[in-house]
């Protein structure tokens, strides 16, 4: 897999041939409808090795099962299939692409209100935690401020880690003592239960600068209620 960032001049035909990758794939895994392109954009090459055409009949688990590659290998290798309508017969795929790992790591995507549902969808496969900033800390108390639960509709979010994500607008009030954000910290893990995260993404900064050792307690107050659970704190 490559990131190609597109050079002043350079056509989409200079691209595929640079890479020896057809002309169509790069359109189809970049969710192209155009051959035009502007120098700075990026491209995603991925670069296969072997390919197959989708029969009547096939689905993501059958194909998975018969080439022996998990689903999620599948998806990235073709991320266009995130989207349901885009699995049809007579699509080429790629079942084995030139892949060599040069390490192990993480994605992690940040959702707020107004997010691009379908290009999130695309991203999916890629992406190991997932926060969507749905609430509030305000008045010492935790708060949503707006529903997220759309997200859960999304193909295979399951096997992602997600979190809940909490912006401090009190500018770190709820510091004022050990009370205060003991609070926070079990309104925090209620809100996460009923929505089902798996931790929670704090964004806290001014917070932080204003009260940093207290700041600190509060993290390691919230790191021993949350043991179990992936707990991704910012500042």
């Amino acid at each position: 897999m490559n990131i190609h960032t597109v050079l002043n001049g350079e056509s989409l035909y200079d691209i595929a041939r640079r890479y020896s990758v057809p002309v169509t794939k790069i359109l189809q895994d970049n969710d192209l409808s155009t051959d035009r392109l502007t120098a700075g954009d990026e491209l995603l090459i991925l670069k296969p090795t072997k390919t197959v055409t989708i029969r009547g009949g096939d689905t993501l688990e059958s194909l998975a099962a018969k080439y022996e590659i998990k689903k999620r290998a599948l998806l990235c290798q073709n991320p266009s299939l995130i989207l349901k309508s885009r699995f049809c017969p007579g699509q080429l795929i790629t079942v084995k692409q030139d892949n060599s790992q040069i390490g192990i790591a993480s994605a992690h995507a940040i959702i707020k209100r107004g997010c691009n549902r379908e290009k999130l969808t695309r991203c999916i496969p890629y992406l190991t935690y997932l926060t969507s900033f749905a609430g509030v800390i305000r008045d010492n108390e935790v708060r949503l401020t707006h529903n997220s639960d759309w997200i859960d509709e999304i193909p295979y979010i399951r096997e992602k880690v997600k979190l809940l994500g909490l912006y401090d607008v009190s500018g770190g009030k709820f510091l004022s003592d050990r009370s205060s954000y003991t609070k926070i910290i079990d309104g925090m893990i209620s809100l996460a239960e009923i929505g089902k995260y798996s931790g929670i993404h704090i964004s806290a900064k001014e917070a932080a600068l204003s009260y940093p050792e207290r700041f600190l307690e509060f993290l390691l107050e919230a790191r021993k209620s949350f043991i179990g659970c992936d707990l991704i704190l910012f500042t």
